[in-house]
Protein backbone atom coordinates (compact mmCIF):
# COMPACT_ATOMS: atom_id res chain seq x y z
CA UNK A 1 0.00 0.00 0.00
CA UNK A 2 1.50 3.40 -0.97
CA UNK A 3 2.28 6.06 1.63
CA UNK A 4 -0.37 8.74 2.18
CA UNK A 5 2.06 11.35 0.90
CA UNK A 6 5.22 11.19 -1.20
CA UNK A 7 7.21 14.40 -1.43
CA UNK A 8 9.69 14.61 -4.28
CA UNK A 9 11.81 17.50 -5.44
CA UNK A 10 9.40 18.45 -8.22
CA UNK A 11 6.05 17.03 -7.16
CA UNK A 12 4.05 15.68 -4.27
CA UNK A 13 1.83 12.64 -4.70
CA UNK A 14 -0.99 12.22 -2.17
CA UNK A 15 -3.10 9.12 -1.72
CA UNK A 16 -6.65 10.45 -1.51
CA UNK A 17 -10.10 8.89 -1.22
CA UNK A 18 -13.07 9.30 -3.60
CA UNK A 19 -16.15 10.46 -1.72
CA UNK A 20 -19.45 9.29 -3.28
CA UNK A 21 -22.20 11.90 -3.62
CA UNK A 22 -24.32 10.10 -1.00
CA UNK A 23 -21.60 10.14 1.70
CA UNK A 24 -22.60 11.87 5.00
CA UNK A 25 -19.39 13.92 4.93
CA UNK A 26 -20.72 15.87 1.93
CA UNK A 27 -23.81 17.13 3.77
CA UNK A 28 -21.98 20.37 4.59
CA UNK A 29 -20.74 20.92 1.01
CA UNK A 30 -22.43 22.07 -2.18
CA UNK A 31 -23.95 19.32 -4.30
CA UNK A 32 -21.59 18.21 -7.07
CA UNK A 33 -22.42 19.55 -10.53
CA UNK A 34 -24.28 16.83 -12.51
CA UNK A 35 -21.80 16.93 -15.39
CA UNK A 36 -18.68 17.05 -13.19
CA UNK A 37 -16.67 13.90 -14.03
CA UNK A 38 -14.53 14.20 -10.89
CA UNK A 39 -15.87 13.23 -7.45
CA UNK A 40 -15.14 15.03 -4.21
CA UNK A 41 -11.92 13.71 -2.68
CA UNK A 42 -10.57 13.71 0.83
CA UNK A 43 -6.96 13.91 1.89
CA UNK A 44 -5.92 12.55 5.28
CA UNK A 45 -3.61 14.57 7.48
CA UNK A 46 -0.81 12.63 9.11
CA UNK A 47 -0.59 13.07 12.90
CA UNK A 48 2.55 15.20 12.60
CA UNK A 49 0.85 17.56 10.09
CA UNK A 50 -2.18 18.66 12.07
CA UNK A 51 -2.45 22.07 13.63
CA UNK A 52 -2.70 20.45 17.08
CA UNK A 53 0.64 18.66 16.66
CA UNK A 54 2.50 21.92 16.03
CA UNK A 55 1.14 23.76 19.06
CA UNK A 56 3.10 23.72 22.29
CA UNK A 57 1.12 22.54 25.32
CA UNK A 58 -0.83 25.34 27.03
CA UNK A 59 -0.11 24.09 30.51
CA UNK A 60 1.25 21.16 32.39
CA UNK A 61 -0.87 18.49 34.03
CA UNK A 62 0.46 17.23 37.32
CA UNK A 63 -0.19 13.47 37.08
CA UNK A 64 1.42 11.19 34.51
CA UNK A 65 -1.87 9.67 33.26
CA UNK A 66 -3.18 13.16 32.38
CA UNK A 67 -2.23 15.28 29.37
CA UNK A 68 -3.00 18.85 28.30
CA UNK A 69 -6.02 19.19 25.98
CA UNK A 70 -6.75 21.81 23.32
CA UNK A 71 -8.51 24.19 25.69
CA UNK A 72 -5.77 24.11 28.31
CA UNK A 73 -7.51 21.61 30.55
CA UNK A 74 -6.30 18.18 31.55
CA UNK A 75 -7.62 14.98 29.95
CA UNK A 76 -7.02 11.32 30.62
CA UNK A 77 -4.23 10.15 28.30
CA UNK A 78 -6.01 6.85 27.49
CA UNK A 79 -9.22 8.65 26.46
CA UNK A 80 -7.37 11.04 24.13
CA UNK A 81 -5.40 8.17 22.58
CA UNK A 82 -8.60 6.17 22.02
CA UNK A 83 -10.30 9.15 20.36
CA UNK A 84 -7.24 9.79 18.16
CA UNK A 85 -7.26 6.17 17.00
CA UNK A 86 -10.95 6.34 16.02
CA UNK A 87 -10.83 9.74 14.28
CA UNK A 88 -8.72 10.99 11.41
CA UNK A 89 -8.30 14.60 10.27
CA UNK A 90 -9.19 15.34 6.64
CA UNK A 91 -9.25 18.15 4.10
CA UNK A 92 -11.92 18.05 1.42
CA UNK A 93 -10.88 18.50 -2.20
CA UNK A 94 -13.55 20.04 -4.42
CA UNK A 95 -13.79 19.14 -8.12
CA UNK A 96 -13.05 22.07 -10.46
CA UNK A 97 -16.43 22.22 -12.24
CA UNK A 98 -18.30 22.07 -8.91
CA UNK A 99 -16.03 24.70 -7.35
CA UNK A 100 -16.80 27.00 -10.30
CA UNK A 101 -20.55 26.25 -10.03
CA UNK A 102 -20.68 24.77 -13.52
CA UNK A 103 -18.83 27.66 -15.16
CA UNK A 104 -15.96 26.24 -17.13
CA UNK A 105 -14.05 28.81 -19.22
CA UNK A 106 -11.67 26.36 -20.92
CA UNK A 107 -13.98 23.37 -21.26
CA UNK A 108 -12.35 20.22 -22.56
CA UNK A 109 -8.83 20.71 -21.24
CA UNK A 110 -7.57 17.82 -19.14
CA UNK A 111 -6.35 19.76 -16.17
CA UNK A 112 -9.58 21.59 -15.63
CA UNK A 113 -11.60 18.41 -15.96
CA UNK A 114 -9.43 16.58 -13.42
CA UNK A 115 -8.33 19.52 -11.30
CA UNK A 116 -9.41 19.82 -7.66
CA UNK A 117 -9.23 22.64 -5.15
CA UNK A 118 -8.62 22.25 -1.43
CA UNK A 119 -11.52 23.49 0.69
CA UNK A 120 -10.24 26.58 2.52
CA UNK A 121 -11.96 25.88 5.84
CA UNK A 122 -10.87 22.24 6.14
CA UNK A 123 -7.35 23.17 5.02
CA UNK A 124 -7.00 25.37 8.09
CA UNK A 125 -9.15 23.32 10.44
CA UNK A 126 -9.19 19.68 9.31
CA UNK A 127 -12.48 17.84 9.69
CA UNK A 128 -12.45 15.01 12.26
CA UNK A 129 -13.90 11.93 10.56
CA UNK A 130 -14.48 8.46 12.01
CA UNK A 131 -11.97 6.05 10.49
CA UNK A 132 -14.77 3.63 9.60
CA UNK A 133 -16.25 6.22 7.18
CA UNK A 134 -13.33 5.79 4.77
CA UNK A 135 -12.70 2.03 4.95
CA UNK A 136 -14.69 1.26 1.81
CA UNK A 137 -13.79 4.33 -0.22
CA UNK A 138 -11.77 3.98 -3.41
CA UNK A 139 -8.20 5.31 -3.29
CA UNK A 140 -6.46 7.24 -6.03
CA UNK A 141 -3.38 9.38 -6.50
CA UNK A 142 -3.38 13.17 -6.51
CA UNK A 143 -0.39 14.73 -8.26
CA UNK A 144 0.64 18.22 -7.10
CA UNK A 145 3.29 20.46 -8.58
CA UNK A 146 3.95 24.09 -9.43
CA UNK A 147 3.37 23.44 -13.15
CA UNK A 148 2.56 20.65 -15.56
CA UNK A 149 6.22 20.46 -16.49
CA UNK A 150 7.40 20.12 -12.90
CA UNK A 151 4.67 17.61 -12.07
CA UNK A 152 5.62 15.25 -14.90
CA UNK A 153 9.38 15.83 -15.29
CA UNK A 154 11.33 12.59 -15.06
CA UNK A 155 8.28 10.37 -15.65
CA UNK A 156 7.96 7.90 -18.51
CA UNK A 157 5.21 8.26 -21.11
CA UNK A 158 3.37 5.32 -19.53
CA UNK A 159 3.50 6.97 -16.09
CA UNK A 160 2.17 10.25 -17.49
CA UNK A 161 -0.65 8.42 -19.28
CA UNK A 162 -1.53 6.69 -16.02
CA UNK A 163 -1.74 10.10 -14.32
CA UNK A 164 -4.15 11.34 -16.98
CA UNK A 165 -6.33 8.24 -16.81
CA UNK A 166 -6.38 7.48 -13.08
CA UNK A 167 -5.16 10.48 -11.10
CA UNK A 168 -6.07 14.04 -10.31
CA UNK A 169 -4.04 17.22 -10.24
CA UNK A 170 -4.23 20.19 -7.90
Amino acid sequence: MPKLKFVGRLRTVHQVYEVPDSHPLLARFEKREPDDPCPYLLAIWRNDETVKSSRPPKGACSRQEWITCDVGTCCLRDEVQKQNEELIQVTMLIPCRTANRGSFPLNGTYFQVNEVFADHESSHRPIPVPRKWIWNLRRRSLYCGTSTTSTFRGMTTDEIQYCFWRGNKS
